[in-house]
């Protein structure tokens, strides 16, 4: 819809400053990316241009445009950006450097200036140490979040799943029971969380149960039939 705006640009300096000032505030979608590189290509550009840029390539899995860029407006930038540290932590792990996005998850944790962004650092290391097969790890990592923050349902939904591959079916039931009740509340108040989500969190409740009858010798009455 807006490429008939952008394609082709004015060549007057302040009529593509002013168009620039108007694509920051928009969802970075990657229709905006050509003018955007365009208008990056003129003196003196708006910086946060180049974080818009980089949160468009990480959708199109640019990884190293999307570095590029990021560092671009890091150095254009001294003082701390927190949305730039948690970017590209996303970006390393996207890109499978599991490690540096774990690091970068580790220090937003402590430098972040607000605790909502702590807590959001907490979970993204938590998650980390999850894909990295530690267990034990991101166990204490999620306990801490949950502790912190007992409505974060995606935090309690992967706790669950982790619990879940920890052989711990009780308490995974627990974590999988709490995230339903949140999905159902979000949903009451036409937030965040759909109704499937908390169809979705009973169905895998229900997974969860089974495969521990089974282990057990037990056959669950509604497969009798």
């Amino acid at each position: 819809m807006l490429r008939p705006l952008l394609d082709p640009l004015p060549q007057d300096l302040v009529q593509r400053r002013a168009i620039a000032a108007a694509l920051l505030p928009l969802e970075p979608t990657p229709e905006l990316l050509p003018a955007i590189e365009a208008l990056l290509l003129d003196p003196e550009p708006d910086p946060f241009l180049r974080f818009r840029a980089a949160q468009i390539q990480l959708q199109q899995e640019n990884w190293a445009a999307a570095r590029a860029n990021l560092l671009a407006y890091q150095a254009a930038t001294p003082e701390l950006d927190i949305g730039t540290e948690f970017l590209l932590a996303e970006l390393d792990r996207q890109a499978g450097d599991l490690e540096a996005s774990g690091d970068r998850y580790a220090s937003l944790t402590t430098q972040a200036p607000q605790e909502a962004q702590q807590l959001d650092a907490l979970r993204g290391l938590a998650a980390i140490r999850f894909e990295q097969q530690r267990l034990d790890e991101a166990e204490q990592l999620y306990r801490q979040l949950i502790a912190r923050r007992s409505d974060d349902l995606n935090g309690r939904q992967t706790f669950a799943e982790l619990l879940a591959a920890q052989d711990k079916p009780k308490q995974a039931l627990a974590q999988f029971a709490a995230a339903q009740a949140l999905a159902l509340k979000s949903a009451a108040a036409a937030d965040t969380a759909s109704p499937d989500t908390a169809i979705s969190l009973l169905v895998r409740q229900r997974q969860i149960r089974r495969s521990f009858l089974r282990r057990r010798g037990f056959q669950p009455r509604w497969e009798r039939y």
